[in-house]
């Protein structure tokens, strides 16, 4: 019985021994098998995407553009308004005669159009203007609005070279838009005696520099719309160029529409619009779910980038509204604070 019992258990252990053998075969074989699963989804998700790639190469440039739209706009806003303000070194130096001469001569030699005002132009005209750029100191459709790219940068200017037909075009436009008669030149007698005791031609200067501030409102929008469409980096042309060439554009039309250096807004263009137009944009959406994540990803971004833009530009337009409805209500504002006054003055006689 002693010697059945421990062959028994002998038999027992080695039975189990092989069951345990079993056991870890299969658990190794389910390992593998996971790894192997694992190894293939992550071969199928971490497929590199031509079309992701591609939208983050056009994205790429936009962080330097938005710095430059920044500057440009500030730059065009101070232009605007040292001509207003007479400041040393602007066109208007000398005052309203200055800047009127000066800005008649440009219109002689760059935008008179001698057919204009029923063919009577042309003794002012001369030989007139440039072709290309007749009336385009008041044309805003054609200067600005209908150009995604402005053949100049506000921030880099050239001394060396003549201003580009846009930056001549601009200026021109924003000088008859804004401030058609810049302010009076008032001289230092008359707004201080020697001491620097201000007399009372320095409060109608105040007046007149209240007048400037409600006008630099409306001058920040037209900067703003001016610098989104000022020239960019030449390194980021190629990618944005590419998209519209695979739209059908022949390489030659290409400048003519987005510009040799894309904007800011040439590229939102892109990204915004453009992309979608192209009918391999939808043909590379049968893709891999996480390449399709991660494009969703990218375009939520775009659309929050356009969605920042669209919010400055209610601000901005908010600020004008503000100005307006300030400028409307200031006769009303002046009435009631001279009845204030009275009841002040009628309470204090009664005291």
């Amino acid at each position: 019985m002693m010697l059945m019992a421990e062959q028994l258990t002998a038999v027992g252990i080695q039975q189990v021994q092989i069951i345990g053998s079993f056991f870890d075969a299969k658990h190794q074989l389910e390992t593998q098998r996971l790894f192997q699963t694992l190894v293939a989804q992550a071969h199928k998700d971490y497929q590199p995407s031509e079309e992701v790639c591609a939208i983050g190469t056009n994205m790429r440039p936009l962080a330097n553009l938005e710095r430059r739209l920044k500057l440009s706009q500030l730059s065009l806003a101070n232009r605007m308004m040292t001509r207003q303000l007479l400041t040393s070194g602007s066109t208007g130096t000398e005052g309203k005669n200055s800047d009127r001469r000066s800005r008649l001569e440009q219109f002689r030699g760059v935008f008179c159009n001698p057919a204009d005002n029923g063919g009577h132009l042309n003794l002012l005209c001369g030989t007139g203007g440039n072709k290309t750029q007749y009336n385009m100191d008041v044309n805003f459709t054609a200067a600005l609005e209908n150009k995604l790219t402005l053949d100049f940068v506000p921030i880099q200017p050239s001394t060396e070279n003549p201003p580009s037909v846009d930056e001549q075009n601009i200026f021109a436009l924003s000088a008859n838009l804004f401030a058609n008669e810049v302010l009076p030149d008032i001289g230092r007698r008359i707004l201080a005696d020697g001491s620097n005791t201000p007399k009372s031609a320095a409060f109608f200067y105040l007046r007149q520099r209240s007048v400037a501030a409600k006008r630099s409102v409306a001058q920040n929008s037209f900067a703003a719309l001016t610098a989104m469409r000022v020239a960019g980096d030449e390194d980021a042309a190629p990618f944005s160029k590419s998209v519209i060439h695979e739209l059908g554009v022949d390489e030659g039309e290409i400048d003519g529409y987005l510009g040799t250096r894309p904007s800011y807004f040439a590229q939102m263009e892109v990204l915004t619009k453009k992309m979608y137009q192209n009918p391999q944009f939808y043909a590379d959406l049968y893709d891999t779910p996480a390449n399709i994540d991660r494009k969703g990803a990218v375009l939520q971004a775009i659309a929050l980038m356009q969605d920042r833009d669209i919010y400055k530009t209610l601000l901005r337009s908010e600020a004008v509204l503000a100005t307006l409805l300030e400028t409307l209500m200031q006769d009303e504002h002046a009435r009631i604070s001279r009845d204030l006054r009275l009841v002040k003055n009628i309470d204090e006689k009664i005291e």
